[in-house]
């Protein structure tokens, strides 16, 4: 491999590349990522958050060439030269010095990896995909990367003919016979390449072999330039070939249970077009050449484990651009990289018809070995670091409240428009011409819907005729990118099977009896079971119900509705009546022109939100605490994503909000981001090398058995001695854990109509509650967030009203009499009445508390204001930590007042009758000595200072 340009970065200064690499680069589909920002809409808030993946992959090819090269240093050193490294498969296994050899062989291939791991990337992808989830395919599918894969091959091919040939009469002399109509293929896929579609075409592949094998043997005389030589271009292919088949594997590889369409196919029409170009070039690869799932999936873990070169650029690069003090020493990380043998699951016999996991049995694995010439137990401490950092960027950045509300303005956009998904074309351009064809293809669309004729007038209903005709008359077919979305837009209008039953389903209210009454299918069957049933009739009575994806009209979907509501209307009711009524109770699920008119405007109003900055505010939050709205029904932040991260139930949501409250469409946007986290914080593995089996009783082989164990079960290295990295493991686990802290789920309201938060935060919690529970009769709204709550009343007070009213809560009691402190019985006046009080119960002010729950109320209230959450975070929010600071003397006197009045009491009942405020009272109040702390919590010894905040 030889490198002979360079390309200047902030980060790593000069980077080398080979000519194949940066011809590769000057290519639509790579330089495309120079208009996909790295972190989405980050940049609303960190404005200097503005770097592109472009940025990033050279930056992961800068990594990759440091892991690699400690890699071949570290199995070619006296410590491990002499490891064997089997694997399933191999007949005979290398040893690690032999096997240094074929890493620096595979070096080339892994540079390519890296640069080509985010080729699949939509615009706006993670809150696009991950957040909203409004794409067909994401972006690590191998259905997906084989299409950018033969995107990328055909252009570059096109390009390498356009600079080497005069032109195409001249390239096609050079090959021979008549290529005129591949030409064309060809010249249209290079002036519009996201709307070219792979296809196994024979004649073009055979077309595209023999361009290649005429531009790889012109002589470079008469060029401008130095292109690349032709063997250079034939391992360069064998290269990327090898770089193709093994991101095909990059999400299976590091998952023990991944879905069927995550396991790769075993030829794709990029497989087909790379084997004939290299087979009429007379360089089939051979076995050695080929990817191996079990020998090279280190290749894999270099590029995207969870300690790899992409966590080690974008920790660095994210932090640093948005201008937090984040750092860690890569150096100190990179230089522990080693391979191993490792067995993530046993082999498994295919099945007919079956696809099975292709890691099946041993593996050679990067892992991070804790010894080198002698034990570094520090390298684990580097590792946390790394991993902090990492946590630190997601809490700041990726789940910043106003980053998540902006891409629910997004999501919410596209929906309104009328898309299912995003159309495929999109996913293969930049965040610009996204935003930019996505708003024209919604103008197009609204011109044609206001140029109607009304006279006739159209339809009430949106039916599959009307759609085809309209648009035969107004949008033709065509090339046009925006013309496809618009097309698109009313295709997707119709509805399907799937969304007339998730409908029902989220709607179960409306079958229980609000528009219907008599009896049920099963007296004692829950509305979902009784809805099944009524679908599982259905799919009987009309054939083309089994069909996932048929288009019903307007007469099929009222059918559908006088079925379902058949169910419980009695057999006496008029069956007119059941159709009228049917088709009352499914009128807003039935598609409108009105109604699409409607849902465009209010779509091209969010983008042009989102363009000027003017986002909605949030007024709503669910945090992870969990709530009972029902007997049966516990809500965690796990139950409400799998529901609201359906995109459909959340647009129901948002419309029903929006209709309840009296507020236009486009109003209400709800976000709810994935409650798992990031999923593989810390399964990279570590490893002793046998150094600790080597000095065991039993260990006195010449090859001992290295000892290996995920990061999060580090303390299976107990061989280090005596279980030294227990705390390392509890302290990586709890950092997991603290990933579910950052949930949110948060509901925005357009300006001006989130001056009426009170009534709209009612009816918000009302709605939440009947999508959680299907519909189910509920008892409790969902409330809003204590936090939430202070931080509307403090940003929405009027101008008039005085901050004293917003003060922390006081507390109000009448001091104590000599017959109290003498353990003597004392009596109060509560509500009138005379009662004798325990000597260990506080005396209450009979004009502020009533009974002692009032005063256990208030105290609760001190101690959730004051103190610190578990993972050291504030409860507080911004804007009340921001008022606190502006009245930070202040608030060192109401403390100090606070204690004064709570320690002529003893407050050990609140022990028992909130354990909660017990925990919480531990770090409260942390200037006050351990004395004073006492007489709040009665337990010195459990009592530890926290920091005040």
């Amino acid at each position: 491999m030889k490198f002979t340009r360079r390309i200047r970065t902030v980060l790593y200064e000069d980077q080398p590349f080979t000519d194949t690499e940066l011809d590769l680069l000057h290519t639509p589909a790579l330089q495309r990522l120079y208009d996909l920002h790295q972190l989405g809409l980050t940049d609303r808030v960190f404005v200097d958050a503005s770097h592109t993946r472009f940025s990033h992959v050279i930056g992961v090819m800068h990594m990759t060439d440091r892991i690699v090269d400690a890699i071949c240093r570290n199995l070619d050193g006296k410590m491990q030269r002499k490891r064997d490294l089997p694997y399933y498969g191999c007949k005979q296994p290398l040893t690690a010095k032999s096997f240094a050899a074929e890493v620096k062989n595979r070096w080339p291939a892994i540079r390519l990896i890296g640069l080509l791991h985010d080729l699949t990337h939509a615009p706006y992808g993670h809150t696009l995909e991950d957040e909203i989830e409004l794409v067909d395919e994401t972006h690590d599918m191998p259905s997906r990367q084989a299409s950018a894969f033969w995107l990328l091959i055909v252009q570059y091919l096109g390009w390498l003919s356009r600079e080497t040939f005069l032109s195409n009469d001249e390239a096609g002399k050079r090959m021979g016979g008549d290529h005129g109509a591949n030409f064309q293929k060809l010249d249209l896929i290079l002036s519009a390449p996201h709307l070219a579609e792979p296809c196994l075409d024979d004649d073009f592949h055979g077309f595209l072999a023999e361009l290649a094998y005429a531009a790889f043997n012109e002589s470079n005389k008469g060029s401008h330039r130095a292109r690349p030589a032709r063997k250079n271009l034939i391992e360069f292919f064998k290269n990327l070939h090898f770089a193709f088949r093994a991101l095909f594997h990059l999400e299976v590889a590091h998952k023990s249970e991944p879905v069927e369409a995550q396991i790769p196919d075993a030829s794709y029409p990029v497989d087909d077009l790379m084997e004939k170009i290299l087979a009429r070039l007379g360089n089939r690869p051979t076995d050695e050449d080929k990817f191996d799932p079990h020998r090279d999936v280190y290749c894999l873990d270099i590029i995207g484990n969870t300690i790899c070169a992409d966590l080690l650029d974008y920790a660095k690069r994210d932090s640093s651009n948005a201008g937090l003090k984040l750092t860690y020493d890569p150096e100190r990380i990179v230089e522990n990289f080693t391979i191993i043998p490792y067995e993530m699951l046993p082999y498994q016999i295919s099945e007919t018809g079956k696809k099975t996991h292709p890691l099946g049995g041993e593996c050679l694995r990067t892992a991070i070995a804790v010894v080198t010439h002698k034990f570094r137990a520090e390298i684990v401490g580097e590792l946390i670091s790394l991993l902090q950092v990492r946590y630190y960027v997601n809490e700041r950045m990726l789940f910043h409240p106003t980053k998540c509300v902006a891409g629910a303005v997004l999501g919410r956009a596209v929906q309104l428009l009328g898309w299912q998904n995003i159309p495929r074309h999109f996913q293969c351009v930049g965040d610009a011409v996204f935003i930019h064809e996505m708003t024209e293809a919604a103008r197009l669309a609204n011109e044609i819907l206001q140029a109607l004729p009304k006279n006739p007038p159209p339809p009430k209903y949106i039916t599959g005729e009307w759609i085809q005709d309209l648009l035969r008359k107004s949008i033709p077919q065509s090339s046009l990118s925006v013309s496809r979305a618009c097309r698109q837009m009313f295709e997707d209008q119709l509805l399907r099977l799937e969304d007339v039953k998730n409908a029902f389903s989220t709607h179960l209210s409306l079958l229980r009896g609000d528009h219907f009454r008599g009896a049920i299918l099963q007296e004692k069957a829950t509305a979902s079971e009784n809805l099944a049933l009524v679908f599982k009739g259905l799919e009987k009575s009309f054939p083309e119900a089994s069909a996932k994806d048929a288009v019903f009209n307007q007469d099929w979907i009222i059918k559908l509705a006088a079925a379902a509501a058949g169910a419980q209307i009695p057999t006496t009711t008029n069956k007119e009546d059941v159709e009228r009524a049917a088709t009352e109770l499914l009128q807003e699920y039935l598609p409108t022109v009105e109604g699409m008119k409607s849902n465009l405007k209010a779509g091209m109003r969010l983008l042009e939100r989102l363009m000027a900055r003017r986002y909605p505010k949030k007024i709503f939050c669910l945090m992870p605490r969990k709530q009972t709205i029902k007997r049966t029904v516990v809500l965690d932040p796990k139950i409400i994503a799998d529901r609201f991260l359906d995109p459909k139930v959340r647009l129901i949501a948002e419309n029903a909000i929006e209709d309840r409250s009296g507020i236009p469409r486009g109003t209400v946007v709800i976000h709810c981001p994935p409650a798992k986290g990031p999923q593989k914080l810390a399964e990279a593995l570590v490893t002793d090398l046998g150094l600790f089996a080597a000095n065991s009783d039993t260990g006195h082989s010449k090859k001992p058995v290295p000892i290996v164990a995920k990061l999060n079960n580090i303390a299976d290295l107990n061989g280090v001695g005596d279980g030294i990295f227990t705390e390392h493991q509890a302290l990586i686990r709890a950092m997991e854990n603290m990933y579910g802290s950052m949930w949110r789920l948060s509901v925005g309201v357009c300006p001006p109509y989130d001056q009426n938060h009170a009534d709209l935060c009612a009816v918000i919690g009302r709605v939440l509650a009947e999508v959680l529970t299907e519909g189910e009769s509920v008892v409790v709204p969902i409330a809003n967030d204590p936090t939430m709550d202070f931080e509307l009343k403090y940003n929405y007070r009027g101008e008039e009203e005085d901050e004293e009213q917003y003060q922390l809560p006081r507390i109000e009691v009448v001091a104590p009499t000599p017959a109290e402190s003498t353990g003597l019985a004392v009596t109060s006046k509560v509500n009138g009445s005379t009662d004798v009080k325990s000597p260990t119960e506080p005396v209450f002010n009979s004009h502020r508390f009533t009974t002692k729950a009032a005063f256990d109320q208030r105290c609760r209230e001190i101690f959730s204001l004051y103190s610190p959450l578990h993972n050291g975070r504030t409860i507080l929010s911004p804007h009340f930590r921001g008022f606190i600071s502006k009245n930070r003397e202040r608030r060192s006197e109401e403390r100090a007042r606070i204690l004064r009045e709570l320690e002529r009491y003893d407050l050990s009942s609140l022990k028992t009758h909130d354990p909660m405020l017990n925990r919480q009272a531990k770090h409260d109040l942390s200037e006050l000595t351990k004395e004073k702390l006492e007489m709040i919590a009665g337990q010195s010894h459990d009592i530890s200072e926290g920091n005040d905040d």
